[in-house]
């Protein structure tokens, strides 16, 4: 996934196959895009969620399904950027504290082992980063999923 394909579906923006353009020159006007959803199977069967359906579930969700919950990801993190403007796209709160509040969800890339000790001994609860973008792609919140 990237950062953009996430953004459009929080956003519950379609995501088109190229064949949709391709069709509207060859045809000479703008068609009906429903037939030309974008459709992975492999990456929808991998990470148990449906392109289509994600995309109704954020049009419902106004306010984004995030909406409520405060995040935190340290500076140093690789993803802090990428991750600070996802979370904020979907309806969440970005914590810019120096420090994260026991309430927060902290937010890490499982790679990031040396980072990940220092917050442990915080006794902070620390998730893996696919909380945030396999939530993105399924419109759905399971901490209990990607907590270390």
């Amino acid at each position: 996934w990237t950062k953009k394909l996430l953004l459009a579906i929080c956003g519950g923006k379609p995501i088109l196959s190229r064949n949709y353009l391709r069709d509207c020159i060859t045809n000479k006007r703008i068609l009906d895009f429903e037939r030309y959803f974008f459709h992975d199977a492999e990456l929808e069967k991998k990470y148990d969620f449906n392109f289509k359906e994600s995309l109704v579930k954020a049009n419902e969700n106004e306010n984004g399904f995030l909406f409520g919950i405060i995040f935190w990801a340290p500076p140093t993190s690789k993803l802090y950027k990428e991750i600070k403007i996802i979370i904020t796209s979907s309806g969440g709160t970005f914590s810019n504290e120096e420090k994260a509040s026991k309430t927060d969800y902290v937010i890490i890339h499982k790679e990031e082992k040396e980072i990940f000790d220092t917050l442990k001994k915080e006794e902070l609860k620390i998730y893996n980063h696919e909380l945030i973008f396999i939530g993105c792609l399924r419109q759905s919140f399971e901490p209990e999923n990607y907590i270390f």
